[in-house]
């Protein structure tokens, strides 16, 4: 689960009707987040997750990195493509993630970057950090939001445009234990030579 305190589910008058109706929180995540933790995905509960797809961008040009940044970029691009093939194809729509009616949901916003806003603010609307700000303040107009990020600058920056902004701290786990998606392993040339030959290595041949 994710550190994320709830001022997410709260009762608001819908518009016209008179009637009391429960708005959940959007989270609205930044790279650097999928980043630090690609498998945070489904840890939110009860809040509708939300990643712009300038996020998608920032993961794609970085997931041909050799380091530690490229394979997370690509485990969370991965899980994210299993969601979209589960969903049927797109995540243009509020997709459950887990069960329950507490479990989140995740979907890829394309539109609602509010640029005038950063513009009346003095922030260029080309930057990735900046349009990731102006898609959380698109997602307000909707429901309560909050910019998920590690980017301190980030997070400044959504405080200042009136948005909730906090770090990203996983439930139970400092930030240099959180799972990075892979794991590494000691090696003999044997396994090596066997994995260059035939392109994968049986999962019980490698030490635990």
């Amino acid at each position: 689960m994710t550190d994320f305190v709830p001022t997410h589910a709260r009762r608001v008058d819908v518009k016209g009707g008179g009637a009391a109706q429960r708005v959940r929180t959007r989270i609205v995540l930044d790279t650097s987040v999928l980043v630090a933790d690609p498998t945070c995905i489904g840890n939110f509960v009860d809040a509708d997750v939300v990643i712009p797809l300038t996020v998608i961008e920032e993961l794609d040009s970085l997931k041909s990195r050799v380091d530690d940044v490229g394979r997370a970029a690509r485990t969370a691009l991965r899980a994210l493509e299993v969601l979209r093939v589960n969903a049927g194809g797109s995540l243009a729509d509020a997709t459950p993630v887990g069960d329950g009616v507490s479990a989140s949901t995740v979907k890829i916003e394309i539109n609602g970057v509010q640029k005038h806003l950063l513009i009346e603010h003095g922030l260029d609307p080309t930057l990735p950090d900046n349009r990731i700000i102006g898609a959380a303040l698109g997602q307000r107009m909707h429901a309560p939001t909050c910019v998920i990020s590690n980017d301190a600058a980030l997070r400044i920056k959504a405080a200042h445009l009136g948005l909730q902004a906090e770090e990203h701290r996983p439930v139970g786990r400092s930030m240099a234990t959180r799972p990075a998606g892979w794991a590494t392993f000691d090696a003999g040339h044997e396994a090596i030579d066997c994995l260059y030959a035939a392109g994968a290595i049986a999962v019980d041949s490698m030490p635990t």
